[in-house]
C-alpha cells in the first residue's frame, strides 16, 4: 500500500472525488467510496464501487485523501485503527527527492501527487 498515488485528473470524478492510482501500476487505488470514506483497494473494488479494501479513513473524509486523520488497516482479517497511517500530498519532484533520501519509512505512508497548480 505504501507509495505514490497519482491523481487521475483527466479521468471523470469517482464518487465526486479525484481517483488516485498507485504509481507502480499494481492495480491499487486510493478512492472515495460511495459511503464517504477513502479506501485503498484493488481494481475489482474500484470497478465494483464497493467498500472493500486494505485501508479505510475514519471520520471526516474531506475533499482529498490527506484530510482524514484516522485510518483503519486490514490486519489478519480485522480492521485495526493505526495511528501511524498518513497521507501526504507531494508534487512529483518532492516525491523523487524523498525517495532519493532513503529515509526509513513509517509503518505505513501513503502519498498522493497533487496536480500542478496553474
Amino acid at each position: 500500500m505504501n507509495g505514490l498515488y497519482k491523481g487521475l485528473v483527466d479521468a471523470p470524478l469517482y464518487n465526486h472525488r479525484v481517483l488516485y492510482a498507485k504509481d507502480d501500476r499494481s492495480g491499487t487505488f486510493l478512492r472515495m467510496a460511495f459511503d464517504g470514506d477513502w479506501i485503498v483497494g484493488d481494481t475489482k473494488g474500484k470497478d465494483d464501487n464497493n467498500t472493500l479494501g486494505w485501508a479505510f479513513s475514519l471520520g471526516d473524509a474531506g475533499l482529498t485523501p490527506n484530510h482524514p486523520t484516522r485510518w483503519k488497516v486490514a490486519v489478519d482479517g480485522k480492521n485495526v485503527e493505526q495511528s501511524s497511517v498518513t497521507v501526504t500530498p507531494f508534487t512529483e519532484s518532492e516525491w523523487a527527492r524523498t525517495k532519493a533520501c532513503a529515509l526509513p519509512a513509517p509503518s505505513m505512508h501513503l502519498a498522493h501527487a497533487q496536480p500542478p497548480l496553474n
